[in-house]
């Protein structure tokens, strides 16, 4: 069943996150649903499912949150939200399971090395499933799909399964490495010998089989992920170009998560050239605080998400249920989505520089050499950006020859090596008059040798005003404008491009 694309109307919606783990910090969802208007909202998520225990009314394969008893608090919220035109996206965590539901069900608990059960995060409530154990997959397939059955919600939202594929010594771990490798599951596995990869690739293609699993049961509605975009070798996440293929999107990055601004940037393109929704945080974020405050801060971030292409979560919704102060701040970067969506989520870029992100040297090179391959390709991003210059990022994974045609060079910073499809590919394109820009021990064919950035700039108005103007405190914005090919003959008179905030 193909993925249903329905997303537009995604994209234009910033979403009100509600982080609730068990009990509601409110009495009446009316309270919740107040809140969720003075953010300025239309759309909200709120949890179904999370640590493998949930909060509807029946499920027949997982426990219910502690002390909620009969209560369909999950229902209460939809209803709530339904009758004044509020969209619900139902979160249901994937990957981590609560102690009520680790008494219950301990042969779904991942095993570290010494064999003790595997915790997360080192929290005392917390545990870790095993991606591959099918007990625990068909599970969470059960819960989901009869969540999907019963409530009429607008989309679902999986926390995982690609943020907890740690290494595991479990006996589904051991039975499926040795089916697929005819080998014994190592104890302490590395990049050298390739076992690291070997396990790798179960992670991911575990991941790929929950995501197709749960979309077939979602369908229609649209499904989004929390992905990350970079490649963290300590912390198997598994492949976001591969596990889209059965999502619209998800969350690409948290204000505190990676820390930079631009590194934020950057993995929200990068997120964007999935070819769905790249949803990221308005700060503060949703861990770094329980009150919300009014700051320029939100207003110069949501004009960076615009820019990008990605739509904002705010959070949290349930820090106004006695705080309102800064309702304004959200509810103006929210009206900024749907008045000018025309603007910055339906235009098609202008193609002219595209900035790959090595995936195959991540998953192939040891991971001392991790850290180098990153630094090249974010310094890259960095120095494009302070340029100003149009570019867009993609993964190698992603690399056609249609797509490459679109572009005048390719940079491929920190690479030191192609799939050999994606090499052919990207030599016929040097062959046909494309320029290629790599760096890193990578040894270059001989078609390579030569490519070089060019200094021209496209020849269109107020290009020296790249850095708009976006609030008093701040008196512009760190982020490039972005410019519209101008498709209409009579517009292309004037000007070949136009920035899109002058159109």
């Amino acid at each position: 069943m193909s993925v249903i694309m329905n997303m537009q109307w995604l994209k234009e919606t910033p979403v009100a996150i509600i982080e609730e783990n068990e009990l509601p910090s409110w009495g009446d969802a009316e309270r919740l649903a107040d809140a969720v208007q003075q953010m300025g909202a239309t759309f909200v998520r709120y949890p179904a499912i999370r640590w493998a225990v949930h909060s509807f009314g029946k499920c027949s394969s997982l426990p219910k949150y502690p002390e909620l008893g009969d209560r369909d608090l999950f229902g209460e919220v939809l209803r709530t939200m339904q009758a004044r035109d509020i969209k619900v996206m139902a979160y249901c965590h994937y990957g981590v399971i609560h102690c009520t539901c680790a008494k219950i069900h301990p042969e779904w608990l991942g095993v570290e090395g010494d064999g003790s059960p595997a915790r997360w995060a080192g929290q005392v409530n917390h545990f870790r499933a095993c991606m591959n154990n099918d007990n625990f997959i068909e599970a969470m397939r059960v819960a989901i799909r009869e969540l999907c059955e019963n409530y009429s919600f607008a989309a679902l939202y999986l926390d995982g399964p690609t943020w907890y594929g740690d290494i595991c010594t479990c006996q589904w771990c051991k039975k499926k490495y040795l089916e697929r490798y005819g080998a014994e599951l190592p104890q302490s596995p590395s990049f050298e010998d390739g076992s690291q990869q070997k396990i790798n690739l179960l992670r991911d293609d575990a991941a790929v089989g929950i995501m197709r699993d749960i979309q077939q049961i979602a369908n229609p509605r649209p499904l989004l992920f929390n992905m990350t975009l970079d490649h963290l070798s300590t912390h198997r996440t598994g492949i976001p170009e591969q596990t889209n293929r059965y999502a619209c999107g998800g969350n690409t990055t948290e204000i505190h998560r990676p820390g930079s601004f631009w590194h934020t940037l950057q993995t929200l393109r990068l997120g964007e050239a999935l070819g769905g929704v790249s949803l990221g945080y308005l700060p503060p974020g949703p861990y770094e605080t329980l009150r919300n405050f009014a700051s320029e801060e939100i207003r110069v971030v949501n004009g960076a998400y615009l820019m990008h292409g990605a739509t904002p979560m705010l959070c949290a919704a349930t820090t106004f249920l006695n705080d309102s102060t800064a309702g304004t701040y959200l509810s103006e970067a929210a009206e900024m989505h749907r008045k000018y969506a025309y603007v910055y989520h339906r235009p098609q870029p202008l193609r002219e520089i595209a900035l790959v992100y090595p995936r195959y040297c991540f998953e192939k090179e040891p991971q001392a050499r991790h850290a180098t391959m990153e630094k090249a390709f974010h310094g890259t991003f960095l120095a494009l950006i302070q340029a100003h210059r149009h570019f867009t990022t993609f993964f190698d994974t992603q690399i056609t020859a249609e797509k490459l045609a679109e572009f005048k060079v390719v940079a491929l910073p920190g690479v030191t090596a192609l799939e050999k499809s994606k090499l052919e590919l990207l030599m016929d394109y040097v062959r046909n008059g494309g320029n290629v820009v790599i760096g890193g021990d990578f040894e270059a064919p001989k078609e390579f040798k030569g490519a070089e950035f060019k200094s021209s700039r496209p020849d269109a108005p107020y290009h020296r005003r790249e850095y708009r103007e976006t609030a008093p405190r701040f008196g512009y914005s760190p982020v490039p404008e972005a410019y519209l090919k101008m498709l209409s003959p009579e517009l292309r008179r004037i000007s070949r491009l136009l920035p899109v905030s002058d159109a």
